[in-house]
């Protein structure tokens, strides 16, 4: 462990190894001791070797800080800030990092209000793949990715129809296409397509797309709970706990603690769910914008059907904060979300014209 610390080279491939397991707060960890690590040496004592090696290097931590500075701290544009410095650096040859800032990019602008920019040069990106190499499938889903978070399900279905995703088949090694295919149709409540398309991303996880086959897990498992098949979504609760404790992912842990939770409220344990509803920190959970519920939104339900004063205020202020991280952005699913479950906090304790404001404003969203 102590020789990965000390050698940068191996420090990126550990922090790119952190990025595909969505590790993200450890992976943040890794990016402060790379920063530390290449700020003890002046560039102006480098040979030309040396300094092309500490280039590469940072452009592959400005590529993986563009993605954090995104998911993890919603700040849309420093993540645009690294994201630039990294398509600077970076040599042609990696595709793979060219195309995360690429993408954190156009996820950042679409947050600062430019969603048609965004759109526009990851279209342009894809089309060219002479700069990215293999990584133009990656630039697709962030194509797919900004227009799931955008909330434009009609042209998310009509660019998935361009690679051959036609009503409710999926098709075989179209990882990323079948996950957001699967996305849509969960949207537009479409189960029975959306679970079709989810698990065959779900199952092909270790052979295709690792992060996409866990995040098509939680739809599956919502799936199940929404049509009270509370033993298929217990089963999935614990096969994907198992393997999450096996590889030690926090992050994915915690997210998959709310649905436990949420499983619990259906099943009548209302105490533990009580329980996890108190002891839940909304500071220290996932939030990316990615997801289906993320866990701050399963515990503002699970508040509400508990109906306790002081988590209910707890629950509206953690809702205040989510929706002026993103005021002035363009990512109206998740806005739409926590809108109606601001609209449901008010109209819990006789708020009704707080309520219909909420509302208001969400039916004024894009």
């Amino acid at each position: 462990a102590e020789v990965v610390w000390q050698r940068p080279r191996l420090l990126v491939a550990r922090a790119w190894l952190l990025y595909r397991h969505w590790r993200l707060q450890a992976l943040d960890s890794v990016l402060r001791a790379l920063t530390a690590r290449l700020g003890e040496t002046d560039d102006v004592d480098l040979a030309d070797e040396e300094l092309a090696e500490r280039r590469f290097i940072y452009g592959q931590v400005d590529a993986l800080e563009s993605a954090t500075r995104f998911h993890l701290h919603f700040d849309f544009q420093a993540a645009v800030s690294a994201a630039e410095r990294a398509t600077t650096v970076l040599p042609p040859t990696e595709g793979g990092a060219l195309g995360t800032a690429v993408i954190s990019r156009a996820f950042a602008k679409i947050g600062l209000g430019e969603g048609s920019v965004a759109i526009r040069e990851l279209s342009h990106a894809s089309r060219d793949p002479s700069p990215f190499g293999a990584a133009s499938a990656q630039l697709h889903l962030g194509i797919w990715a900004s227009h799931y978070m955008m909330g434009d399900l009609a042209t998310l279905g009509e660019s998935l129809g361009q690679v051959g995703i036609v009503g409710d088949r999926p098709i075989d090694g179209m990882a990323a296409a079948n996950w957001f295919a699967g996305l849509m149709n969960y949207e537009q409540e479409r189960l029975e397509e959306a679970q079709r398309f989810l698990k065959v991303m779900y199952n092909s996880r270790h052979e295709l797309n690792y992060l996409g086959g866990f995040f098509s897990g939680y739809p599956l498992v919502r799936i199940h709970q929404i049509r009270k098949e509370i033993d298929d979504a217990q089963g999935l609760i614990d096969s994907l706990r198992s393997e999450l404790l096996r590889m030690g992912n926090q992050e994915f842990l915690r997210q998959l603690d709310g649905l436990q939770a949420y499983q619990w409220l259906l099943t009548d344990k209302r105490e533990l769910a009580d329980r996890w509803a108190k002891n839940y920190r909304t500071e220290d959970s996932p939030d990316s914008l990615i997801f289906v519920d993320p866990p701050g939104l399963i515990w503002v339900r699970i508040v509400l059907a508990l109906g306790q004063e002081v988590d209910l205020d707890a629950a509206l202020s953690y809702l205040e904060i989510k929706l002026r991280q993103l005021d002035g952005s363009q990512f109206y699913r998740r806005q739409l979300q926590l809108l109606s479950h601001k609209a449901a906090v008010h109209a819990h304790v006789g708020d009704m014209e707080a309520a219909q404001a909420c509302l208001c404003s969400a039916l004024l969203l894009g």
